[in-house]
């Protein structure tokens, strides 16, 4: 039981050291997060960057295909600008709520929607002694729905269940995606064809218009003809009864 106890703190303390390192440096380059200096932005599985690096990174993924964020960063949208409150001359950040410094231990989540134009990360802490419907006129909706927010720097224990909940969620956004493409390529090809249809029978109607005023013109051109070769008749008729007369 003794060496179980001992393996346990062990554990504890050897996450609380990751989840330390991941709220003070920036994840893909390990310096300090300048959080008064730089726009720091996390991705879903709750890893802090300063943004400057971040979109460099992917940059350099275009380019050559070298991939040092992972797949689960798809592009900027993948990662979230993070609004964070500090003690009045200090740079650490703190929840705006309860004032507790959010340095990993503390667990914090990201509020993407927060209608608090400066600050968007909250304590669990003061979701739990305030209530998510008080904080939600300030805060917004997301803060409902805590298993579904993203949490800044979690323990490593966690990090697996994440990664399921995060693949799980962008391939719902993909089939989600697929499904609004493949309807506005039906909407589309429903336009063509009624446009299509329409000048068909447009078309039609003009060819239509057309033979009617042909028609009209061979029967006019036929009564004209008729009325000439009878003239043309009397005329010669008459000119026989001359003769004839003269004889």
């Amino acid at each position: 039981n003794h060496t179980a106890d001992n393996t346990s703190h062990t554990k504890k303390e050897t996450d609380k050291e990751v989840m330390k390192e991941i709220m003070t440096l920036c994840y893909l380059t390990k310096v300090p997060l300048q959080f008064s200096k730089q726009q720091i932005v996390v991705d879903p599985y709750g890893r802090l960057y300063h943004k400057e690096q971040a979109i460099e990174a992917l940059l350099r993924r275009m380019e050559n295909g070298n991939d040092e964020l992972g797949s689960h960063i798809r592009g900027m949208k993948d990662l979230k600008t993070v609004k964070f409150q500090f003690q009045d001359g200090d740079t650490k950040p703190i929840c705006p709520v309860t004032n507790v410094e959010l340095n990993g231990w503390n667990t914090a989540y990201l509020l993407p929607n927060s209608k608090n134009e400066n600050f968007n990360v909250i304590s669990e802490r003061a979701i739990s002694e305030m209530g998510p419907e008080t904080l939600r006129s300030e805060y917004g909706d997301d803060i409902l729905e805590v298993d579904k927010l993203t949490r800044l720097a979690p323990p490593p224990s966690k990090m697996e269940e994440i990664q399921e909940r995060v693949k799980l969620q962008q391939e719902q956004e993909k089939i989600s995606k697929q499904k609004k493409s493949n309807k506005k390529k039906r909407k589309h090809t429903k336009q063509i064809v009624d446009t299509s249809n329409k000048t068909i029978r447009k078309d039609s109607e003009m060819t239509q218009g057309v033979r009617r005023r042909v028609q009209s013109s061979v029967q006019s051109s036929n009564v004209l003809s008729t009325l000439f070769v009878k003239d043309k008749d009397k005329h010669s008729k008459k000119n026989t009864d001359y003769l004839f007369i003269r004889s």
